[in-house]
């Protein structure tokens, strides 16, 4: 029999209880399907549109996870976010359409990045391989500063090698201040032109609600009045007393009085 020291002893005891109390947490903690429906139900719902709300979510999950192997990895987190908070799948999916994919950056010219890394080699269109060097895309292919990706690219600074950052943010925030595009980290504001621009949309379409409103209550007195004076015509059996010259007058008032009809 093998003799075991009081320190032994109490070191195998304790890991022989830390593994039992696993053990149990992991038998009785609910899964993520049990919360979920438990979550659903609390709501009213019955448990089977719970359990295909589960269902649809996990479809919806594996559609977007299979969608985003084309994209670049840094991008799946935040969609697989957008799930977990319950964003619809069919606004995840036109996000996620905008987004460029690794085929599309990497066909991108070198000068469509804000740093490229060093080590690398020239291929033969005179880009960058490694891909995985270039950083930081923020120019389509045609060459333009594309806004949402500049954005993006601004707010992933920090992600790269703190050595090219001073490089990289120097590129983005001159684009930045070439489309007028607002950046804290480039401690820029919008313009007032752009500002103000702003402003005389909404004013604009403040205006375009008001003239609405304007014509369907102009459109409705129309109808209402198009009524009246349809109820004073006679019936097509009150017309035989009239003279052709006034039946021709009546049938023209009612021509006149159709289009308001159909319009209502």
């Amino acid at each position: 029999m093998v003799e075991l020291s009081k320190e032994e002893f109490v070191k195998i005891l304790k890991e022989t209880v830390q593994a039992e109390m696993k053990a149990f947490k992991e038998q009785e903690a609910p899964d993520e399907r049990t919360t979920f429906i438990g979550t659903c139900m609390k709501g009213g719902k019955s448990m089977e549109d719970c359990a295909k709300e589960w269902d649809a979510k996990q479809q919806a999950t594996t559609e977007v996870t299979e969608a985003l192997k084309k994209y670049p990895a840094e991008i799946h987190g935040a969609y697989k976010k957008m799930l977990a908070e319950g964003k619809p799948l069919a606004d995840v999916k036109k996000l996620l359409e905008a987004e460029w994919d690794t085929e599309y950056i990497n066909n991108l010219p070198d000068n469509a990045f804000a740093t490229i890394g060093a080590g690398g080699e020239k291929d033969a269109d005179g880009k960058t391989v490694p891909r995985s060097l270039r950083h930081l895309p923020y120019k389509n292919a045609q060459g333009n500063i594309d806004v949402p990706h500049l954005r993006n690219a601004l707010a992933r600074l920090s992600q790269i090698e703190s050595g090219s950052q001073a490089e990289a943010k120097k590129k983005l925030c001159a684009a930045a201040k070439e489309v007028d595009l607002a950046s804290e980290a480039c401690g820029l504001t919008e313009s007032a032109y752009l500002v103000g621009a702003r402003k005389e949309i909404v004013d604009l379409k403040a205006k375009v609600a008001d003239a609405e409103k304007k014509l369907n209550e102009a459109k409705a007195e129309t109808l209402t009045l198009a009524k009246t004076v349809e109820a004073q015509i006679p019936q097509d059996q009150g017309l035989r007393f009239f003279n052709p010259a006034a039946r021709r007058v009546v049938e023209d008032i009612k021509r006149t009085l159709l289009p308001f009809k159909e319009s209502k």
